[in-house]
This record gives structure tokens, C-alpha cells and sequence, in this order.
């Protein structure tokens, strides 16, 4: 009978139902990896596209960017295909020039699903001053790396063996981190059939450093090249220090620039404006007091002028006119007003004078203010001094 009883012994929740037995076996605890934990650990989960942070970011509004996001697509797509003759084509890194507020990010985040869903994503990488850890380079490599674990399954083991034998390296040199999870191994990809390798990187200016954005545009270089075959597009506002290595070798002759302001987008911003005018125009609580035909072709066609392609103009306006403690129609025809005096064409003059709009409404007092201000000043300072 204790032969018996030992059969039970690893059971658990054991019920006797007549002549029938029912057993479950004790469920042993979920292990993970040593190795695994600490890449994990050492990741930004924050900076790919599914994450929280993407879920909750703006998207380009459907029909917008429609040929820039074509552009970047159809690049990536005959980058994947690797030459029948073994041959590297000669754009290997795409950059994605544009200004401050023009809707890089957008773009960025809709390339980045369109070529997950074409299967040919090898993994992401959005860059951030807004969100905390995601402005340095720290992160980048372990981030990659359990992309390209994932999406490459016959690396995941060699990968996880090298970390463990290193299991401080992601204290090292990002340098000595690529070469050591990825390089390495990068003959043990298999070229059949064709794994996903295109690689996107946003905001990369968003990494505060101007050393280490050298040091990621080396190892980005060292991604695309023998014995790697992977492609890499990186979006970006165009800082001197990134024109500079766009400009010259090793970049330059292996690398394909398109500018955001090539692309027309008057036409989509004016659809913009309209849209976003007509739902304040049905959804304001003083609904019932704004004209139906407002604010007219001629206010619509005015904004997108001064907006001369850059979507934070428009955004900035909207954000701006959507109080639901003000009237809208006053609130842009303050803006209006103050934008009149600012010659057109120039982008960052109207931004400044639309930000002045802003940060001034028309009900406040400035100078009485800033006698306030002076004043909260100066009590502080001399509460502070007679502080012994």
C-alpha cells in the first residue's frame, strides 16, 4: 500500500470517482532563462512599436503621407531581396530627413507596421527626449538583439550561451556588445528562406549625445555590411552632426536621403484643418452658437499657407482652439489677429508668433504679471536670507 501511496506522492487536486481515477500532476514552476532575464532587463521595451507608449502616440490620419510612406516602404522592400548574385546593392541605409514637428514619427510608426505586416520587419527602435531612458544609447543594442532573436529563432540559443558566459556585458561599450551578440554570429543566419532585415530607427537626433549618436551610426554602418545583411532606415531631424556623417565615408556612398519637405502636404493639411474644425464645430459645449460655415474656405486656405508643410502648425492651432472653457471662434480670431503681423513663408517665425498666441492669452494682464512674478521672487529671496 505505501508502493501505492508513493504514486501520488508528485499529484495534486486528486479526486476518486467511483472505480474511476482522476490525477493531475503538479505543475513544476515556470523557469526563465538566466541569460534571457538579464537581456531583458537590460532592454527598452518602451522604444518599439508595440509598446505602451506607441500605442497611445499619434498616427498619421489616414490618407495623409500617403507617398512618403509608399517611398520608404517599396525601398525596404527591394533592399529585402538579396541580389541572385550575392552582390550588396548600393543603398543600404535610407535617412529620413526632416524638421522639428513635421510628422516624422507618424510616418515612422505606419512604415513600421506596414513592414511588420509584410513580414520583412527585423525590429524597431523610437528614440525619445519625452520618455524616460529612451534619449541615450544604452539600451539599443540589448533592444536589437531580442528582436533579432525573436524574429530569428536559430540565433536565439548562440545569443543567449554568449550573455551567459558575459553576463555583464551590457555594461561594456555598445561596441563590444555588437560584436560580441551579434557579429559573432552573424554566419549562423540562414539565407533560405529569407529572414526579415530591415531594421527602423526614429528620432535619432532624440539621443542627446553627439558622441553617442557617432557611436550608433558606426554600429549601424557595421549592421549593413559584410558579414551582415541587413538594411537600416533611420528618420531624423537633419542636426549638423548627422548631416556630417551622412556626408561623408563610410555612409555616403552606401546610403539613399529623402527630405520630408519634398513631399507636398498642403493639400493634406488643409483636409486636416478642416476635419479637426468640424469636429470642434459638433462637439464644443458652445456648439450652439458657432456659425455652420465656420471658419470658411478662405480662414482654412490662410492657416495652411502659413503652415508651409510643417504639421505642428496646424496641430499647435487646433490644440489651442479646442478649450472647452473659451469660445473657439474668439480664440482664432485671436489667432488670426497675431498672425497677420508675421510675413508668410516662414515657418518658424509663424510658430514663434503662434506659440506667443499661446502662451499669451488675450484675457491676461501681462504686466501685471510680471509684477507678480516679481514680487513672488523677491518674497522668496528674502525668506530665504533671513534663514539662518
Amino acid at each position: 500500500m505505501a508502493a501505492n501511496a508513493a504514486f501520488f506522492s508528485h499529484t495534486s487536486n486528486s479526486t476518486f470517482e467511483g472505480f474511476q481515477i482522476n490525477v493531475t500532476q503538479g505543475a513544476s514552476p515556470l523557469t526563465i532563462d538566466s541569460a534571457l532575464k538579464i537581456l531583458h532587463r537590460n532592454r527598452a521595451l518602451e522604444a518599439t512599436h508595440t509598446s505602451k507608449t506607441a500605442a497611445g502616440a499619434a498616427k498619421c490620419k489616414p490618407g495623409t503621407r500617403v507617398k512618403a510612406i509608399e517611398d520608404i516602404t517599396r525601398w525596404a522592400s527591394e533592399s529585402d531581396e538579396i541580389p541572385s548574385d550575392n552582390s550588396s546593392p548600393d543603398e543600404l541605409v535610407l535617412w529620413f530627413r526632416g524638421p522639428a514637428g513635421a510628422g516624422k514619427t507618424c510616418i515612422m510608426r505606419e512604415v513600421t507596421r506596414v513592414l511588420h505586416e509584410k513580414g520583412i520587419l527585423l525590429g524597431d527602435y523610437f528614440f525619445s527626449t519625452r520618455v524616460p531612458g529612451l534619449d541615450d544609447e544604452a539600451p539599443f543594442v540589448a533592444t536589437i538583439v531580442s528582436h533579432i532573436i525573436t524574429v530569428i529563432p536559430a540565433l536565439q540559443r548562440l545569443v543567449l550561451e554568449t550573455i551567459r558566459l558575459n553576463p555583464d556585458i551590457f555594461e561594456q561599450s555598445l561596441e563590444f556588445q555588437f560584436k560580441k551578440l551579434i557579429s559573432h554570429h552573424a554566419t549562423s543566419i540562414p539565407s533560405q528562406p529569407p529572414t526579415p532585415r530591415i531594421l527602423v530607427i526614429d528620432g535619432f537626433d532624440e539621443c542627446r549625445s553627439i558622441k553617442e549618436r557617432a557611436h550608433l551610426l558606426q554600429i549601424i554602418h557595421s549592421l549593413v555590411i559584410p558579414p551582415h545583411s541587413f538594411r537600416v532606415i533611420i528618420a531624423s531631424r537633419p542636426e549638423l552632426d548627422i548631416r556630417t556623417g551622412f556626408d561623408r565615408s563610410p555612409l555616403k556612398p552606401i546610403s539613399k536621403i529623402l527630405r520630408l519637405e519634398d513631399y507636398e502636404a498642403s493639400g493634406e493639411i488643409y483636409q486636416y484643418l478642416s476635419d479637426e474644425f468640424t469636429r470642434i464645430r459638433e462637439t464644443h459645449p458652445a456648439k450652439q452658437s458657432i456659425p455652420e460655415e465656420w471658419p470658411g474656405h478662405s480662414t482654412l486656405h490662410t492657416l495652411t499657407h502659413k503652415s508651409s508643410g510643417v504639421y505642428i502648425y496646424p496641430s499647435v492651432v487646433v490644440k489651442y482652439v479646442d478649450n472647452p472653457r473659451r469660445h473657439p471662434v474668439e480664440l482664432l480670431r485671436h489667432v488670426l489677429g497675431a498672425l497677420s503681423k508675421v510675413p508668410s513663408g516662414r515657418p518658424f517665425a509663424e510658430l514663434d508668433a503662434l506659440y506667443r498666441v499661446v502662451l499669451s492669452p488675450p484675457d491676461i494682464d501681462i504686466a501685471l504679471m510680471k509684477r507678480l512674478l516679481h514680487i513672488v521672487i523677491k518674497i522668496t529671496e528674502d525668506t530665504k536670507a533671513s534663514q539662518p
